[in-house]
């Protein structure tokens, strides 16, 4: 698919992405970046250091692997955002979490939320957004290493149809 052809996905410093996003920033309806932050709980002052760096106006921070440690603590440290976890279930690795601003009109879409099984270990959360009118729907997944990946392939797939369909 061309779309995702044209996917850029790169690291950058600070300061690179301070200037590669500032100057596309007007432009864009819904700004969201994606860390695997491989526990919150160990890379807190890492990523608040991050967050008080970066230049641009985020609406929506999703976080792979949050890890089950102190969660409840850390969903107060970024002022002005709610977040919204998934945390595994039968162990204390994974997990996603989504900080989003709180000026945005956001709802969890539990009708999307892919099941976990014990050979298919995910965690996911899909939320719908409207800002200035316009809805999206923005989703985090973790699929834990060595799970079934057509399983997961599968499951993603018909959401993403139906999302489609849906326009």
């Amino acid at each position: 698919n061309e779309y995702f052809r044209n996917l850029e996905s790169s690291y950058y410093t600070v300061d690179e992405f301070n200037e590669k996003f500032n100057r596309i920033n007007h432009l864009t309806e819904l700004s969201v970046v994606h860390l695997n932050i491989r526990s919150l709980n160990s890379k807190v002052k890492e990523f608040l250091t991050l967050t008080s760096l970066i230049d641009i106006n985020i609406d929506v921070i999703a976080l792979s692997e949050i890890w089950c440690y102190n969660v409840e603590f850390y969903a107060n440290i970024l002022d002005g955002y709610t977040l919204y976890v998934d945390l595994p279930v039968s162990t204390k690795v994974g997990g996603i979490g989504m900080f989003v601003k709180n000026c945005l009109n956001a709802s969890v879409k539990d009708d999307l939320k892919l099941s976990s099984t014990d050979n298919n270990k995910t965690e996911n959360i899909w939320l719908e957004i409207i800002k200035n009118n316009k809805k999206f729907i923005v989703s985090g997944v973790y699929r834990h290493p060595n799970q079934n990946v057509q399983m997961f392939t599968e499951q993603i797939e018909i959401n993403l149809n139906r999302l489609s369909s849906g326009k």
